[in-house]
């Protein structure tokens, strides 16, 4: 029994070494190509060359440097850099078999400036607030020469009976308030 654990104890130590010289590691330091200054939280990525899929990512610390430990790659990858405002870096590298020091990649800036932004909101035709409905007039088509009770037929739920009363959903209304204020006087 104790050869058991023995053997297996060694097999798991032997693999140990194994898994460590697969891993290398990729350094570097991101810096702004004008001001020399370090660049924070740059994405730094290892992508495949050959369909682009990213094998390994990670982002520069305060000082601009990185450290991507990665598997050996045998293939032709690329080592990208992307910083918002800033144009994306990119280098070939044939094989990765050992660790490797990029030293300072330099990026430039790329100014991007936005055309104009219109913000437009539309309110909705029907909020319900507490015990109160609201309706949105300007969302509901109507002739320009319509009056109050060509629009509240078109409320959904509204009904106005012969004798004059608004009803909404079987319930009387009680008050109608055109831009916050009573349309009836009372």
């Amino acid at each position: 029994m104790h050869r058991v654990y023995l053997t297996l104890l060694l097999l798991l130590l032997v693999s140990f070494p194994s898994f460590g010289q697969s891993t290398i590691t990729l350094k570097g330091k991101i810096i702004d190509d004008s001001t020399k200054l370090p660049l924070e939280s740059a994405t730094v990525y290892l992508t495949s060359a050959k369909d682009s899929t990213i094998i390994d990512y990670t982002i520069s610390d305060k000082n601009g440097f990185f450290s991507l430990a990665t598997k050996k790659i045998t293939k032709p990858a690329f080592l990208k850099v992307s910083f918002m405002g800033y144009q994306d870096y990119k280098q070939e590298i044939k094989e990765l078999t050992v660790s490797k020091d990029f030293g300072q990649i330099f990026i430039q800036e790329q100014p991007n400036q936005l055309g104009e932004v219109v913000i437009k909101g539309e309110a909705p035709p029907v909020r319900i607030k507490k015990d109160t409905l609201e309706f949105n007039a300007a969302s509901f088509k109507i002739r320009p020469d319509a009056n109050v009770e060509a629009l509240l037929k078109q409320l959904p739920g509204v009904e106005i009976t012969t004798d004059g009363k608004i009803t909404v959903n079987g319930k009387e209304v009680n008050n109608i308030l055109v831009n916050g204020k009573p349309f009836f006087g009372k």
